[in-house]
């Protein structure tokens, strides 16, 4: 019952299936109940459900851990569909919306919907979903608009972004809407820019998680100059985050992104009773950079990783506009 109900919030109130919309489910073997389920709900709204096991893929990936490229027959299936909706291992999912394929099925109409984990504990409402999604599409719009950027923290980040005019910024919400933003639903919300490449300053403690590293256990010092990581200090996550980005090579230390989280729903990766949840990267009062690639989300740059670095309780500014201060909400 409480997997019916996840389901149909998905099919309903985030990613509205209308019938004959051809939808692809793409799972693995950790989750391919919650697909099944969301296939069921698909189905009684008249939608046509498919259901692609990327299990392999998923091995795939986390044996060279780097972004995943869907294979050509997954490709092919992307661009056919009016949902793809990811409803397996979530960290190669998200990872897995950073392709070229995929924004190119996007680009054609496709709309990619990041399902998260454990749909049975979900409490997320639609009225939250939009209120959530409303407060997003303000910090976004502001981003769109401005030219700068500033994060700061009590523990020591101090950092300046640059915007470039009329370069892309994402809502990473819940909710579908007429922009087609990326979607990660139920409970997620962010607005994401693409510095202007060469001009992100300062300093960053990275008190929170590492995509791929999970949550860091001693605080990640990254210091940026020019657009740049050009140094990383720290523990052993610094240690480990270090020796990533020198196996993926050219531009690892590139400033990827900006991502401000605006979802009161998210849970932190302390918050969770065991492991934490994938998405705790985008929970409440946070904001992370990126460092990597770009190109498929509005910049210039091509990496083979991605990965966010996340702060907690931070204070950000969008030119003169108070969007949050330390970890409130006030936009």
């Amino acid at each position: 019952m409480l997997l019916a109900r996840a389901a149909a919030l998905v099919a309903e109130s985030c990613a509205p299936v209308a019938p004959g919309d051809n939808c692809l489910i793409v799972t693995d073997a950790s989750r391919r109940t919650e697909a099944e389920a969301l296939a069921g709900a698909i189905h009684a709204r008249g939608g046509i459900p498919l259901l692609l096991d990327a299990t392999c893929e998923v091995a795939r990936y986390y044996q060279i851990q780097m972004r995943p490229e869907p294979p050509l027959p997954m490709a092919a299936a992307f661009a056919e569909c009016r949902y793809v909706f990811a409803v397996g291992n979530v960290e190669y999912n998200h990872l897995l919306g950073h392709t070229a394929r995929n924004q190119a099925a996007q680009d054609k109409g496709m709309q990619y919907v990041v399902v998260e984990e454990d749909m049975w504990t979900w409490s997320a409402t639609p009225a939250e979903i939009d209120a959530c999604y409303d407060r997003n599409r303000r910090v976004a719009e502001l981003l769109r608009e401005g030219k700068w950027v500033c994060v700061t923290t009590a523990k020591g980040t101090n950092l300046r972004f640059k915007l470039k005019p009329g370069r892309k910024v994402w809502i990473f919400g819940a909710r579908t809407s007429d922009r087609r933003e990326a979607l990660i639903v139920p409970n997620y919300g962010e607005s994401a820019c693409v510095p202007e490449e060469g001009h992100s300053e300062g300093r960053a403690v990275i008190d929170g998680q590492i995509i791929g590293l999970g949550p860091v256990q001693e605080p990640v010092e990254m210091i940026v100059k020019k657009g740049r990581a050009v140094q990383v200090n720290g523990g052993r996550e610094a240690a480990q985050l270090r020796a990533t980005m020198a196996a993926a090579g050219e531009n690892a230390d590139n400033i990827a992104e900006c991502g401000i989280c605006m979802s009161p729903l998210e849970k932190r990766a302390y918050e969770y009773p065991g492991a934490p949840g994938h998405f705790s990267y985008g929970a409440w009062g946070t904001t992370h950079l990126a460092v990597g690639h770009s190109k498929t989300i509005g910049g210039d740059v091509f990496c083979k990783i991605h990965l966010d670095c996340q702060m907690y309780d931070t204070t950000v500014h969008i030119d003169d506009v108070s969007v949050m201060e330390n970890g409130k909400y006030l936009f």
